[in-house]
């Protein structure tokens, strides 16, 4: 995390904390490049995003803030992950090289990058972020399908194969969409 970065959300913590997430909403939407552009491209986005963070209980938000500078991830696991896992990311997003770092550190990973969109891609372009979301779930539950078979008194339980961790919910929430694994 930069110096600037980390100095925002110590401000953030502090405006939580003395003076509600209405200072936060209005000094985030300012000071995050994201957002700020993001608020800044209509009225409707600029309230919407102040909602998002109005929403929020200021204790809860200081103390996840906080959570973050000291968060360690052991990304040295990244690539003993076995489950299918999408990497979805704004194509604006500060997070960029790192989503394509993590894309290539998990092997068999989707990685979708969104054009025009930065931090909060499902709200740049919700569209396209259900979409994205939606076809790698109807792959999930294609391959589920072909390697899933209910044991004969466990309903939606099954077989000891490989595949046999993906989510039998995800299969029949695809269906409920219209997609036919």
């Amino acid at each position: 995390m930069s110096a600037a970065m980390r100095a925002m959300r110590e401000n953030t913590i502090e405006l939580a904390e003395t003076r509600g997430m209405a200072a936060v909403a209005d000094y985030v939407i300012t000071a995050n490049p994201n957002l700020r552009t993001q608020a800044e491209a209509a009225p409707a986005a600029r309230r919407g995003l102040r909602q998002m963070f109005l929403d929020l209980h200021p204790t809860g938000y200081a103390h996840t803030i906080r959570a973050l500078f000291e968060e360690t991830f052991p990304t040295e696991r990244l690539s003993s992950l076995t489950m299918p896992t999408l990497v979805l990311v704004g194509g604006q997003d500060p997070a960029l090289d790192a989503a394509r770092w993590t894309h290539q550190k998990i092997s068999g990973a989707h990685l979708v990058i969104l054009p025009q969109a930065g931090h909060l891609s499902n709200l740049d372009r919700p569209e396209a972020f259900n979409t994205s979301v939606l076809t790698v779930l109807r792959q999930i539950a294609s391959e589920a399908a072909r390697v899933w078979r209910p044991a004969p008194s466990a309903g939606d339980r099954c077989s000891t194969s490989p595949g046999a961790r993906l989510i039998p919910e995800a299969i029949r929430a695809v269906k409920a969409e219209g997609g036919a694994p």
